[in-house]
């Protein structure tokens, strides 16, 4: 399965935080980067993680990344530290180096496979709920002994935007 990333960087500074909730509120996911070498990053990163959890209609997944490992002598947060707030806020955790390329792609993959397996959880779990009901707007008569024209196709969307018009159901909504 293929997945698609649309990446919107806000930078995380202070003054695009008025700005961010735009980028977020129908995201998918979030990869929230701190410095390892700054505590102040980190408690920032806390504040980011909450105004996105505050702004989100849906619960989303969430990436916590300690960046500029290649700095660990120099680190000031520790990474068992960093492990457990992920843990308590059920993110992922990575770190990497975007000086050294680091990491990264291990991020990405992790992130876009994760989104694929919930997905697949959603479509699952849609199939069985509608499987023996009629599509929205139709006769309740369908009959229920037949497959169900509700459900066609194998695409993946990841949007939310348009998470009516574009999911893998026939209906229209």
């Amino acid at each position: 399965m293929n997945v698609k990333l649309q990446i919107w960087d806000t930078a995380g500074q202070e003054r695009f935080r008025a700005m961010a909730p735009i980028y977020y509120r129908n995201a998918n996911a979030a990869i929230v980067v701190y410095d390892i070498t700054s505590k102040d990053s980190f408690e920032a990163v806390k504040r980011w993680i909450k105004e996105l959890k505050r702004n989100v209609e849906e619960a989303i997944a969430i990436c916590l990344v300690g960046n500029k490992c290649d700095l660990a002598p120099h680190r000031a947060v520790p990474v068992d530290e960093a492990q457990r707030y992920a843990q308590s806020i059920n993110a992922h955790f990575y770190e990497c180096s975007a000086l050294g390329n680091q990491g990264i792609e291990e991020i990405f993959q992790g992130l876009a496979a994760h989104l694929a397996k919930e997905e697949e959880k959603r479509r699952s779990e849609m199939s069985s709920a509608t499987q023996n009901q009629a599509c929205p707007g139709r006769s309740s008569t369908t009959s229920t002994t037949e497959p169900s024209s509700c459900h066609s196709g194998s695409r993946i969307h990841l949007d939310r935007l348009n998470s009516c018009e574009t999911s893998s159901s026939s209906c229209s909504c």
